[in-house]
């Protein structure tokens, strides 16, 4: 079945990288990276058989989501190359997304959830990127 106004989101930012499509708010499909630093020898090929799998074209995208790190700079050019070639070639929309604000935002608003989040990613050499958010309530207090 064709789809239209299709989704794409691409994580390039840690070692292991993901694609994902998906149509409004359903997720249709989330592939990995069949191992650490995989980043250019699998995004191209994987989208290609996503979208093959979905009976769907690249003319069916309508959006590319990138995270832009922090996180391995070689992973994030791969990801930025491959949302700029979508844009040119297809006149897809570039959304680019903090890796740090998607790890807070994808905490549970449960009852429990803590009032602070810190996400915390490994930069190597002793270093790390951490990033603090305090939680608001629906009414943006």
């Amino acid at each position: 079945m064709p789809h239209t106004d299709l989704i794409l989101a691409v994580e390039t930012s840690s070692r292991t990288g993901s694609i994902a499509l998906g149509n409004g708010d359903v997720l249709l499909v989330e592939r990995a990276f069949s191992g650490p630093f995989r980043h250019s020898a699998e995004v191209f090929p994987l989208l290609g058989a996503i979208l093959k799998d979905l009976q769907a074209t690249p003319d069916d995208l309508s959006q590319v989501f990138l995270s832009l790190g922090p996180g391995s700079f070689t992973g994030l050019r791969i990801a930025v190359t491959l949302a700029k070639a979508m844009h040119l070639a297809h006149g897809v929309r570039i959304v680019a997304v903090d890796t740090l604000d998607v790890i807070a935002a994808n905490v549970h608003p449960g009852d429990h959830a803590p009032p602070l989040i810190a996400p915390v990613l490994d930069a190597k050499r002793g270093r790390f990127f951490v990033a603090g958010y305090r939680r608001r309530d629906r009414k943006g207090a």
